[in-house]
This record gives structure tokens, sequence and C-alpha cells, in this order.
């Protein structure tokens, strides 16, 4: 095999590699977009939550 030829096939091997890599990468990210996502909604609810009974709180004290 030539010199050329054998650059080739180490480049197309490299080229194999680095597309592997990148689907791998894109997949993690898209799970880590959808944890950060559910991370948030989790978040977004107990803040709501937090609020709500802050404001039973204040209402009931109002009362007494």
């Amino acid at each position: 095999m030539s010199n050329a030829a054998k650059a080739c096939d180490q480049s197309g091997k490299g080229i194999g590699l680095l597309e592997k890599e990148l689907a791998e990468r894109k997949e993690r990210l898209a799970k880590s977009k959808a944890d950060l996502h559910h991370r948030f909604e989790s978040y977004a609810d107990e803040k709501a939550c937090v609020a709500a009974l802050e404001k039973a709180l204040a209402k009931a004290h109002h009362l007494l």
C-alpha cells in the first residue's frame, strides 16, 4: 500500500471516530437537555407551592 493510500485510510478512520464521538455527544446533550428541563419544571412547581403556602400563612396570621 502506498503512503498516500495509507494516509487516506487513516484519515477515513479518524473521520469515522470523529463522527462517532459527535453522535455520542449529541445524544448526551439531548439527554442533558431533557434532564435540565425536568429539573426546571420541578423547581417551578416547588416555587409555586412555596408561594401558595406563604400566601396562606400570611392570610392565616392576618386573621388571628
